[in-house]
This record gives structure tokens, sequence and C-alpha cells, in this order.
């Protein structure tokens, strides 16, 4: 029973992207999507999560700027390999990937 939850779990994260959406206040969630669903669906599925207002961005480790990710009818896997520099996994391996993101609003949120 524990070996097919795995398999099928497995089976499931490797057709999802998996998002560690981050508040400025530290507070965050993951949101999963599907790799076949465009930028549009990424930032549905984070508002239908925080239902708030929002922009979502990614940090540039080398500028520590803000890049602002686009509601575009654009695939998420091609934004990700044409930003490969932005999407670094937070978490090392061999756990599943996870990207971290940005939820840009006022927070706050105590924890």
């Amino acid at each position: 029973m524990e070996e097919a939850y795995k398999i099928k779990m497995n089976s499931y994260c490797s057709r999802v992207y998996i998002f560690e959406v981050t508040k400025s206040c530290g507070y965050s969630e993951f949101v999963f999507v599907n790799k076949n669903e465009t930028l549009d669906s990424l930032h549905k599925n984070v508002f239908n999560l925080f239902e708030k207002k929002y922009t979502l961005y990614v940090l540039n480790k080398e500028t520590n700027n803000k890049v602002y990710i686009p509601e575009k009818n654009v695939l998420l896997k091609n934004y990700i390999l044409e930003n490969q520099g932005l999407f670094v996994p937070i978490y090392p391996l061999p756990l599943k990937v996870v990207y971290r993101i940005y939820f840009d609003e006022d927070c706050n949120h105590n924890m």
C-alpha cells in the first residue's frame, strides 16, 4: 500500500512544477502547476490559494533585483527554460525540485 502511494506521488510530481510561494513576512505555501500549463495558470493557482491581489516575482541572485512573472498565455515550462538562472531548486537532492517565487503584497501575517 505504501509503495503504491509512493509510485503515484512520484508520477504526479513528475508532471508538475512545485513552487514555494513566499510572502514578504516569510510565510509560504506550496503551489503545484502542471508542466503543460501557462503563466496564467500559475497566477490563477496562487490567487486561488491566497485570495488576494498580488504580483509574483523571483529574485535575481546576482543583482538581488525583482523579476516579475507576467500574466501571459506562455507555457510555464518554456518560461522556466528561458529563465533558468532565476529558477534554482531551493531544497537539496534527492528531495523534489521546488522553486521559490515571491508573492508581492502587504503582509501582516503573524506566525
